[in-house]
Parts: C-alpha cells; sequence; structure tokens
C-alpha cells in the first residue's frame, strides 16, 4: 500500500501545539492526517490512537456516537503526556462511507443496531484497513506504540504491522481513561455502545466495566433489595390489623409506633 508525505505544519489547539503531518494515500485518492506532539522517533513507546473520521460525532456533534469524546479525550491524554501520535484516518463509518453511514443511520432508526445496519447494507461489521498507518508510522519513526483503545481489533492490526507491543501498553488503557468503555454513555449514544461492546466484543484484558456495568449492578441490588423488603413490608401491613383506618402508607411505619387500632 502507497501512502505518500505530502507537507506538515504547526497546529494550535486548546490542549498545545501539535504538528500535522498529511499523507496522500495514493490507491484512493483518501487524504490522511497525522498529529504529533514531542519526540516521536527517539524509539520508545508512543502514546498513540487510531482514530476513524466520523463527521457526525467529530464536527457535527452527533451524541449518537462518542467519536468526538474519544477524539477530544486522546488529544488531551497526549497532551498531558507531552508526547505521542493520533492517526486520523479517513474511514467514515467503519469504512463504509459517508453516504453508506447515513442509510445505516436510516436502518437504525428503525431498531437496527451499528452492526446489524451494516450488515443490512452489506457490508461488514467493520471495514476499516489499519495497513495505511504502517507508511506514515515508518516515515515518523514511530516503531513503538502504547495504544489508546479497547478495539482487539486495532491491538490485532498494530501487531500486524510488526511493530513493537510494550507491556506498558496495557497499563496505559486504563491510566489515561478515555477508551469507550471507560465513561459514562451518553444516553443517545447507549445503543450504539452497546452493540460495539456485545457484537464487536472487546478485549476484556482491555474493558473496564466499572463505568458501563456500575448503573447495572446498582439497578440489580436494587431489585435485590426490593425483593428483599417485600415480605417485611407484607408483614408489617398484616401487623396493623385487617380492619385497620389508617392509610395505607402509614402502616409501613415502625411497629413500634403507636397505631390506630
Amino acid at each position: 500500500m502507497t501512502v505518500t508525505f505530502v507537507a506538515s505544519s504547526q497546529l494550535p489547539t486548546q490542549w498545545g501545539t501539535f504538528t500535522m503531518h498529511g499523507f496522500l494515500e495514493e490507491a484512493t485518492g483518501k487524504e490522511h492526517v497525522v498529529l504529533t506532539m514531542g519526540n516521536v522517533s527517539d524509539g520508545q513507546p508512543v502514546l498513540g490512537r487510531l482514530h476513524s473520521e466520523c463527521l457526525t460525532g467529530d464536527a457535527l456533534f452527533s451524541l449518537r456516537c462518542d467519536c468526538g469524546f474519544q477524539l477530544e479525550a486522546a488529544l488531551k491524554a497526549i497532551a498531558d503526556e507531552g508526547r505521542g501520535a493520533l492517526l486520523y484516518l479517513r474511514q467514515e463509518g467503519r469504512g463504509i462511507g459517508l453516504m453508506n453511514k447515513i442509510r445505516a443511520y436510516h436502518l437504525q432508526d428503525g431498531g437496527a443496531d451499528t452492526v446489524e445496519a451494516n450488515e443490512l447494507l452489506g457490508f461488514g461489521a467493520d471495514q476499516r484497513d489499519y495497513g495505511i498507518c504502517k507508511p506514515m508510522l515508518d516515515h515518523l519513526g514511530i516503531t513503538s506504540l502504547k495504544l489508546l483503545t479497547n478495539n482487539p481489533r486495532k491491538v490485532k492490526a498494530i501487531q500486524a504491522l510488526a511493530l513493537r507491543w510494550p507491556s506498558a501498553c496495557r497499563c496505559s488503557l486504563a491510566r489515561t481513561r478515555i477508551t469507550p468503555s471507560t465513561w459514562p454513555p451518553r444516553p443517545a449514544s447507549w445503543a450504539t455502545c452497546w452493540a460495539n461492546c456485545t457484537r464487536l466484543k472487546p478485549s476484556p484484558a482491555m474493558f473496564d466495566p466499572k463505568p458501563h456495568w456500575r448503573t447495572l449492578r446498582s439497578v440489580w441490588r436494587m431489585l435485590s433489595a426490593a425483593v428483599l423488603l417485600l415480605p417485611i413490608l407484607l408483614v408489617m401491613v398484616l401487623a396493623t390489623g385487617t380492619a385497620c383506618s389508617t392509610p395505607l402508607p402509614y402502616r409501613f411505619l415502625p411497629l413500634a409506633w403507636p397505631r390506630c387500632c
């Protein structure tokens, strides 16, 4: 796969000044960008993210996904570390393109999840190709990545590119806390997050269940408590007597309190 370097420039952002490197994929004509900060060619592991283009989430503030939040969080994490790289890949809609993504959204409006919508349109669940990353990383002198992701496909892609995968990478995922599984999703993006977690099967070793499952665990505990308290409440109601004229809500007061009958 041939990817040609075009030019570099400074890109000031609210998190700091990045260097923006432009690349052209000759086979498709797609233009990709890498944002770097600090010295990334010293052979040390580089904090990085492979971010696929999402016009709706990155630029149009869609709540249907968390792509925009992931992009901002990745840039902030790199800026906090003072060194890193973000590869912005023109692979809209997991590789199906913007127009097909809109068609998929239409199917999702009818009840399909993100994977089902892609399959109904005749596409795979994820058609992104991470092979385009290799020539860009080679050009920048990046040989080892601490990847910000919970997507095992990206991990396999990096391993297939023969990049060094230091043991610190897995630790960095939990430390930086920016993967889709490490923040409570917005209500509008719950369906997308659920499909990502169940259909695309993120790696358990990289999946922090606390934020997503804390709510479910709390609901389960509430239901369990309700089941345990129900017999007690029934006993309290019966203890007040069947002929009691006290309104029903007041029958749940402690039995030690004076009763009306």
